[in-house]
């Protein structure tokens, strides 16, 4: 049974960071990055400015630069320890997209998104259907943001109360069905119950009443929502 593991103090060296050109908390960042490190940092366009106001050097810094501030970009042109990989607007991926594709490459590790949530839901919604891409070349990728920790399980897992992001766990169907679902140490438990996508608001807002609550499921892919208010 797959454990979530906190980010909180347990990044390594192969974990990798994308900071995205979406809303971001610059306050809730820093703080989040004075208890995590990484071993690579990816810059998708606009979020070349975070990176910078952060103090951060990102390892590449990718997009069609529609959006970063031309002399944000400028600073790290040239640079021998930033590689950056420019695209043309008309393109088939989207910029995040071809950041994940880097990230596959740059290391082993938890792929955390900043910045993949905000004000655009067509972006935000493509950011999520995209970690399905990253589960199932067996790797771990979770969206975050300052009240929201979001990613995908195909299998059963377990949730430990001290490390859950906030006081909510959703667990909505991303695919047509989710069979089998078993729940243990929530405050709205489940036997063997089929989630239907179409039904989803069975599986809202629960809540981790036991100092580990189990999920368990035969079939399907949930995608999970830790958040706080």
């Amino acid at each position: 049974m797959k454990t979530n593991r906190s980010e909180e103090n347990c990044m390594s060296t192969e974990d990798i960071l994308i900071i995205t050109g979406g809303r971001i908390d610059l306050p809730f960042v820093k703080e989040y990055l004075q208890k995590n490190r990484f071993g690579h940092i990816i810059a998708v366009d606009k979020g070349l400015e975070t990176a910078d106001a952060l103090g951060l050097v990102p390892e590449y810094v990718v997009g069609d630069f529609d959006t970063v501030k031309p002399e944000v970009l400028a600073r790290y042109r040239g640079r021998e320890d930033v590689e950056i990989r420019a695209f043309r607007p008309e393109k088939d991926l989207t910029d995040t997209q071809i950041a994940l594709s880097i990230a596959g490459e740059a290391g082993k590790g938890t792929i955390v998104m900043l910045g993949a949530t905000g004000s655009r839901f067509d972006h935000m919604l493509a950011n999520l259907f995209l970690l399905e891409e990253v589960l199932k070349a067996g790797r771990d990728c979770v969206i975050l943001d300052e009240n929201n920790r979001i990613w995908l399980a195909d299998r059963s897992f377990i949730l430990k109360r001290e490390e859950a992001w906030g006081n909510y766990v959703s667990l909505i169907p991303l695919t047509d069905t989710v069979t089998g679902v078993t729940l243990r140490g929530m405050k709205y438990p489940l036997a063997d119950y089929t989630l239907e996508r179409v039904k989803s608001g069975l599986g809202v807002s629960n809540e981790i009443v036991e100092e580990t609550a189990q999920v368990e499921f035969k079939s399907g892919i949930l995608v999970v929502v830790e958040a706080k208010d």
